[in-house]
């Protein structure tokens, strides 16, 4: 029976469905929500099913007499087919003397760099050398003249500051929280690249949802001490993943998932937080199935972590999706860090995410 087939049976047993149910039937748990959604959508889009409500939305048959609305038949598109390939889990794993050559897990033609403590070491090393990245991670002050408020847009090839001074400067007695955040909030995003001014004042934006529940770098401290969860409207990562209106874009709008979890994951870091945040990136999300599978022993699709397939969804519908594909990420990899430990492996989410990383790099 086609999943298709299987949401068909489950409206008909239950009437009206979520896809977090049809999931939990479906596969036992609702981990594989993705999955389900492209075929839920073709059943919708064909005038199927209707879908009513959002956060969470509900399907259920139309009513006798009850036509599909246009909306959802013909100005709505439909999501492309993905091809989903599921990750072998039968790796052996190759240790190499060479303390310069990374400890690989070796499947067929098929080799990802392992989880250990001497690839974690090693990386951080090379990760130290990245000039970039030695720079952000040092206390540097701005060039002369650049002023957050005045340059958030345009740095007038001005240099924005290491993104740990901004952090350390909250901590001053007297600090100008507003200012200096709006700071880190540039040298976040230019380090990253993760194009916050591909929105209309989108650094600017980041700075004012942050400063709507956080009036100093105590509050801010606080929030990020707060657990993650799609569901909490004021939590920081739901907050700055709200849409925003993108440039010279008609009416299209910006989701900055990637930025909210990189900027708390910073933020974390420089302000001593009793937390740690995993930051959002495509490398390590194409690269997570293989890691479920061998540390985990879950058999997860190639694009179980990928939050970019979004055709066909409306902006409430995008902003929900990429903040689930986010939780499962999250997740994912602190059950990954609880395996590592079983065996004596202690890896922090930033050495998981360099070690995948720089092993991927480069890699299509």
């Amino acid at each position: 029976m086609t999943i298709k087939e299987q949401i068909i049976e489950l409206i008909k047993e239950n009437k009206v469905v979520t896809q977090g149910d049809i999931s939990i039937a479906i596969y036992g748990d609702n981990k594989h929500m993705p999955n389900v959604y492209s075929s839920l959508m073709d059943l919708v889009n064909k005038g199927i099913v209707k879908r009513e409500g959002s956060q969470p939305a509900y399907y259920s048959f139309y009513e006798d007499g009850e036509e599909p609305t246009e909306v959802v038949i013909n100005k709505r598109p439909v999501r492309e087919k993905i091809v989903r390939n599921v990750t072998p889990s039968k790796y052996e794993f190759v240790s190499v003397e060479n303390p310069y050559i990374l400890d690989y897990l070796v499947s067929g033609n098929t080799k990802i760099p392992a989880l250990t403590r001497k690839n974690g070491d090693f990386i951080e090393a090379v990760v130290s050398l990245d000039s970039n990245y030695n720079k952000d991670n040092e206390i540097i002050k701005p060039d002369y003249g650049f002023d957050p408020e005045i340059n958030a847009s345009n740095s007038n090839n001005k240099y924005s500051g290491s993104t740990r001074y901004w952090f350390e400067e909250m901590l001053k007695p007297g600090a100008n929280f507003k200012k200096l955040l709006l700071g880190s909030i540039i040298t976040i995003d230019s380090v990253n690249s993760t194009h916050l001014e591909a929105a209309i004042d989108g650094r600017k934006k980041m700075r004012d949802i942050i400063c709507t529940v956080c009036n100093n770098v105590n509050d801010l401290i606080k929030k990020l001490e707060e657990p993650f969860d799609m569901n909490d409207k004021t939590n920081l990562i739901v907050m700055m993943s709200q849409p925003i209106p993108a440039k010279n874009k008609g009416n299209s709008m910006r989701i900055n998932l990637s930025f909210a979890t990189k900027f708390c994951a910073y933020a974390a870091k420089y302000l001593k937080a009793n937390v740690e945040y995993s930051k959002y990136d495509n490398v390590v999300s194409k690269a997570l199935p293989q890691y479920c599978a061998i540390y985990l022993n879950q058999q997860r699709e190639s694009n179980s972590f990928l939050a970019n397939e979004t055709l066909g969804m409306s902006d409430s519908e995008k902003t929900e999706f990429k903040l689930y594909i986010y939780d499962d990420y999250s997740k994912s990899i602190a059950w990954i860090i609880d395996a590592l430990k079983e065996k004596g492996v202690n890896l922090s989410r930033e050495e998981i995410d360099h070690i995948i990383w720089y092993g991927f790099k480069g890699v299509k």
